[in-house]
């Protein structure tokens, strides 16, 4: 038999050519009552996909289906299926076999298409090459070994670059085959996830480039329909490693942690990995994600990391004050911190909240200019170009730009003082701190490196009150107060 097209419910077939024959019993069949016997069966699939199947069809009162069929293609062939502002198929072949049994019933629904059915089969993708616009991903070199059952959809092997980096990664879908019949249901799945190096500099924020995505005509199908169901409704567990990872200057080793993604979700729980030479733990979660409004809220954990690689790390905590190169020492600190972003990831100042409970040890600073304001305010013959400090603890509250700490005190090669108040983070002009200078260190010069955690009295007696507040150049003026509550 050849006809030029043939349709069977969601599936439109063309350039059909069969053979078959029809009997009264097939093989393994237990009632005369008809069967149909397909022995080949050539097409093509959505207009120009070819397809090859054998079928039996028992019972012709009430059709039971045994079919075997595979379809191969490349993977252009599925631009024309999917909206072209979301993928854009750019090379490879997708090969796929599956064996079905059962009775597609008139509603195909899932008592009858899973309790009285069986599907599995594979697939197979090998140099595939797509770009996911939304999120401005591009996958190239894929290599893909899937298999499909009743258990669920099986990923044996996937590999891929992914904006450049090299991913490996295995795992389940589970309750695929539900899903087949009921799309609009949620998609979970677990995959272990693997990279040599990731560098996260090779990521754009969206809006970056969805001005430039342009939107089209496309032909969609059930297959491609499914696609687009199961980016709407994934689920997806991820337990990821990462030999190292990176992005500008944040430079980390041996990380593992577990991750969480849905359309609109980013969970991070407990990862962990190698930074500054000591460890950092990072847990947390932005939402907001599918609307490009993200809601940061983060916890993070420091242990005897080092606060000069740390600063490099992070761009200097988003301060311009104190670089990298004006501090050392050894950095063990918590902290909580929630922010809003707009749609490129760039983070409204106004919106930060948080705390930060820190500890350094042997610390310095090194030709901080800051200091400079000081030294020619009050200790003109002290050396404050490299002033070594005790071990210094306190928290400190973020609001906004603006950094809060209650009063605790520092002991110094160059003097001992206290100090409390507000530092201002951006240009606001905001910065407002007390000092307390205890009289003694007009008179008796810096302590010993070796004496510094052994400070005695030196917090103790008549002491100078100084207040620091930003000009609008953004420079420290230091004056004489007569009391901690003057007006600011």
């Amino acid at each position: 038999v050849q006809a030029g097209t043939l349709d069977f419910r969601h599936f439109g077939f063309t350039d059909v050519a069969f053979n078959g024959s029809m009997q009264a019993r097939c093989a393994g069949q237990p009632l005369d009552n008809g069967c149909v016997a397909i022995d080949t069966f050539f097409g093509k699939l959505f207009g120009n996909t070819p397809i090859e199947a054998t079928l039996i069809i028992q019972g012709l009162d009430d059709p039971f289906f045994i079919a075997d069929a595979r379809v191969s293609m490349p993977m252009k062939e599925l631009n024309r299926m999917f909206p072209p502002d979301r993928f854009a198929f750019r090379g490879g072949n997708i090969d796929v076999a599956f064996h079905y049994e059962g009775q597609p019933h008139d509603q195909f629904d899932v008592e009858h298409a899973l309790l009285k059915a069986k599907l599995n089969g594979s697939a197979r993708i090998t140099g595939g090459a797509i770009d996911y616009k939304p999120r401005g991903y591009r996958l190239e070199q894929m290599q893909a070994e899937l298999d499909f059952g009743e258990e669920g959809l099986s990923v044996k092997k996937l590999e891929l670059l992914l904006n450049q980096n090299f991913l490996r990664a295995h795992g389940q879908f589970y309750d695929f085959l539900p899903f087949l019949f009921l799309p609009n249901r949620e998609l979970r799945a677990s995959l272990n996830l693997y990279s040599p190096h990731f560098d996260f500099g090779h990521f754009k924020a969206p809006q970056k480039f969805l001005s430039r995505v342009k939107k089209g005509r496309y032909d969609p199908n059930p297959i491609s329909e499914l696609v687009l169901a199961g980016l709407e409704h994934i689920d997806l567990e991820l337990k990821v490693r990462l030999d190292t990872v990176s992005y500008r200057n944040f430079k980390a080793s041996d990380m593992v942690g577990d991750l969480r993604m849905t359309p609109s979700l980013l969970s991070i729980q407990d990862a962990g990995m190698a930074l500054a030479d000591g460890q950092f733990r990072l847990d947390g979660q932005i939402t907001g994600l599918e609307d490009n409004t993200p809601d940061i809220d983060v916890r993070a954990n420091f242990q005897d990391a080092d606060i000069q690689k740390a600063f490099l790390a992070f761009d200097n905590f988003g301060q311009q004050e104190m670089g990298a190169e004006n501090i050392e020492g050894k950095l063990t600190a918590e902290a909580t911190f929630r922010a809003r972003a707009n749609a490129n990831y760039d983070i409204f100042p106004n919106s930060m909240d948080g705390r930060i409970s820190l500890k350094v040890e042997d610390g310095a600073l090194i030709e901080l200019p800051a200091l400079d304001s000081i030294q020619s305010f009050l200790l003109r013959n002290r050396n404050l170009s490299n002033i070594r400090f005790a071990t210094l603890e306190n928290t400190f509250r973020l609001k906004g730009q603006e950094l809060f700490f209650d009063h605790f005190f520092v002991a110094s090669t160059a003097l001992a003082f206290g100090v409390e108040g507000r530092y201002d983070l951006g240009e606001g002009g905001n910065t407002n701190l007390l000092f307390t200078l205890p009289v003694g260190n007009l008179i008796r010069p810096g302590i010993r490196v070796d004496a510094l955690q052994d400070t005695g009295d030196r917090g103790k007696g008549p002491a100078i009150l100084i207040r620091a507040n930003e000009d609008k150049a953004g420079k420290l003026n230091f004056r004489l107060v007569l009391s901690r509550k003057e007006r600011e």
